[in-house]
């Protein structure tokens, strides 16, 4: 049985899901979660209908997981959909499809909106019944079934809005048919047989726009991080009237272009609670190594050890790390800063691991310009007076440390040649050594894909 369930839309496979699908109603391009996806089938058949889709199918069950389809519009994970560990706000649909009896509902709908984006949609598809559908249920496998009614009230305390219940007129035929030719004919009559099953959708709740007055009522103590890049010069820009309640923060990683250090004046001009943190990137960069993309094992301090390789390196967020983001959140901690304005845009990842108006421990994030485009920003910092990297001539990436040989970027290294010839050099010279190295790895990958 290709679908694992008793009842069907239109009694076959292909005008089920073509319904369920127009239940569902993601948005062109949407991350789809298949939550206890069982071989995949439901999302193999909406992939064909709407190949623009993407899906990540869920399933603790090994052997169900391995029959799933594969290939680019599908990402496979092992676990309890309960608690996935994917991040918050990744998917634009979730979907449940006779999946929902095995565990415990509230808990999963509270998953699923912490898995959607604002506006995410939600479908449940399950079968119901009175007490005597229940008891049959709760013999044969060990759990109940759920009202409609229930289901909607756990899905209203996790947030979802715009609730509706459709029980729709379906056939059993496949059902009874593979039950049968399995031995399994009285499943049919005392369980699926006697259950009704329904279809809940929703969409989870926008979440209330966050100000900066709601900010500055709330918090005393409010950072502003600044990078002298072109999204946080817009941030900064757009509350200049508030500056006198916010402290800025830059942190001088000691390797800043001098194009970057006229940003940065400029900004501190229009910042009276300016901070600046100062550290060495240069010193860590001979200590720890170079940053780089590809990390090449070969040069890993064991693979120096074994004689394997010769020249240090570091992948490119821990030395962001190191000489950036920590000595940033050491310093806004002992400050007392209970709130974080960041120029995070929606477009600049997949998924933002923190959402505007979320508060993780004692801080609080808040992104003013979040639902901004590339295009947005660079098209105010022309227009409001704000000064402008020139790296943005050659691009939409900025950086942090003139002589990062991470970050692979080629306007970067454009930018570096017609500006900074010397560090073009000094740069390319780096990424020759860092590709010598990382090829040594390439090539035994491809040698083991060609076996």
């Amino acid at each position: 049985m290709e679908i694992l369930q008793s009842h069907f839309v239109g009694n076959d496979p292909a005008t089920h899901v073509s319904w369920l699908l127009k239940q569902l109603a993601p948005v062109q391009g949407a991350r789809v979660i298949d939550m206890g996806c069982g071989t995949g089938a439901v999302s193999k058949r909406m992939s064909e209908l709407r190949p623009d889709l993407k899906f990540t199918l869920v399933n603790k069950d090994v052997d169900q997981l391995s029959l799933c389809p594969t290939g680019d519009a599908f990402e496979l994970l092992h676990g309890d959909y309960l608690d996935t560990n994917l991040p918050a706000g990744c998917a634009d649909a979730v979907m449940f499809c006779f999946s929902l009896w095995y565990t415990s509902p509230e808990f999963a709908m509270g998953e699923a909106a912490r898995l959607l984006r604002p506006g995410g949609r939600l479908l449940v598809y399950e079968t119901t019944g009175g007490e005597s559908v229940d008891a049959a249920f709760k013999e044969q496998f060990g759990f109940g079934v759920h009202t409609a009614e229930s289901v909607a009230g756990w899905a209203t305390k996790a947030g979802f809005v715009s609730l509706n219940t459709e029980y729709p007129a379906t056939g059993t035929d496949m059902c009874r048919t593979w039950l049968a030719s399995v031995g399994e004919a009285h499943l049919f009559d005392k369980v699926f047989a006697p259950s009704t099953p329904f279809a809940l959708t929703g969409s989870r709740a926008a979440a209330k726009r966050t100000t900066i007055e709601d900010v500055l009522a709330r918090h005393t103590k409010v950072a502003l991080q600044l990078s002298g890049g072109k999204d946080s010069v817009t941030t900064l820009w757009l509350l200049r009237p508030y500056l006198d309640r916010i402290t800025v923060y830059w942190v001088n990683a000691g390797d800043a272009a001098p194009e970057t250090h006229r940003v940065i004046d400029e900004c501190r001009n229009v910042a009276p609670n300016f901070v600046e943190i100062k550290t060495d990137s240069l010193t860590w960069r001979k200590i720890y190594g170079d940053p780089t993309d590809l990390f090449p094992t070969f040069c890993s301090p064991t693979g120096r050890l074994l004689g394997f390789g010769k020249n240090k390196y570091s992948d490119r967020l821990t030395c962001c790390r190191a000489n950036v983001m920590a000595p940033l959140h050491r310093r806004m901690l002992a400050d007392g800063v209970t709130c974080v304005i960041r120029g995070q845009k929606s477009c600049d990842m997949p998924a933002i691991p923190f959402q505007s108006g979320e508060s993780i421990g004692n801080m609080e994030f808040f992104y003013p310009i979040e639902d901004w485009t590339h295009q947005d920003v660079l098209d105010f910092l022309r227009t409001s007076g704000a000064p402008v990297h020139k790296v943005y001539e050659y691009g939409t990436c900025g950086f942090d440390c003139m002589h990062c040989t991470g970050g692979w970027n080629e306007a970067l290294q454009r930018f570096r040649k017609a500006e900074y010839p010397e560090a073009y050099q000094y740069v390319k010279q780096k990424l020759e050594q860092i590709g010598q190295d990382v090829r040594k790895h390439l090539t035994a990958l491809d040698s083991e894909l060609e076996s």
